[in-house]
């Protein structure tokens, strides 16, 4: 069967959802999905909504007491 509400939200937006990606420039694309880069919310495209312009992950916090132990090691060491 056909499917008959596809794409109905878009419609009702202006240029039908489409315009530039924020992030990647890519002119003409679907923005049609939220994004938090900061403070602010963005629409983006489809392939930049899991790449590495949104905020980082907290893992990094962790390297850094792995960091300072591997240098008292090697501080012990020498």
């Amino acid at each position: 069967m056909s499917k008959n509400n596809r794409g109905t939200g878009l419609r009702e937006l202006p240029k039908r959802g489409r315009g530039e990606c924020p992030l990647c420039g890519r002119t003409a694309i679907k923005l049609v999905y939220e994004v938090k880069k900061g403070d602010e919310t963005l629409k983006v495209c489809k392939n930049c909504r899991h790449k590495k312009f949104v905020e980082p992950k907290k893992e990094e916090k962790a390297v850094e007491p792995k960091v300072k132990a591997e240098a008292d090691t090697e501080a012990t060491e020498a």
